[in-house]
């Protein structure tokens, strides 16, 4: 849930939120992946949904993903 800060509290605005996935990679991928994110100045965590939501996309963009929700 998105929320909006309100004085000391917050208000809920949006039910749209990310959800979390956690994934093992070996080592080295994640000391190139980390190496990368830092080249761009992102976070690790942001770098990795940027790539996994290009490589949906791209899946979706060849029909090797068939999905009725919107992404």
């Amino acid at each position: 849930m998105l929320y909006q800060r309100v004085g000391w509290g917050a208000r809920i605005i949006s039910k749209a939120m990310a959800k979390r996935v956690f994934a093992s990679v070996p080592d080295t991928v994640a000391d190139d992946l980390e190496a990368w994110a830092n080249q761009q100045g992102r976070s690790l965590s942001n770098l990795i949904g940027y790539l996994l939501e290009n490589a949906v996309k791209a899946a979706k963009e060849k029909g090797e993903i068939k999905s009725d929700v919107a992404s």
